[in-house]
């Protein structure tokens, strides 16, 4: 399992103040994300990585989330 992001820690990191930017934001980047509980989004640095960076990923952490 790869290291979960959270809500939280993509706000910090995005400096966005409302979680509907934030989500338009992870669509726009093609940011594979969920949610957990209390319904706030989670991801995983590889889907970022995958996202962002164009990384490769294991099959492992490329099925996080689909």
């Amino acid at each position: 399992m790869t290291a979960l992001v959270n809500q939280d820690q993509l706000m910090e990191w995005t400096a966005f103040k409302q979680r509907g930017a934030l989500e338009v934001w992870l669509k726009k980047n093609r940011v594979n994300y969920t949610y957990g509980k209390g319904n706030k989004i989670i991801t995983t640095l590889a889907a970022i990585n995958k996202a962002l960076l164009g990384e490769a990923v294991s099959n492992e952490e490329e099925n996080d989330f689909t």
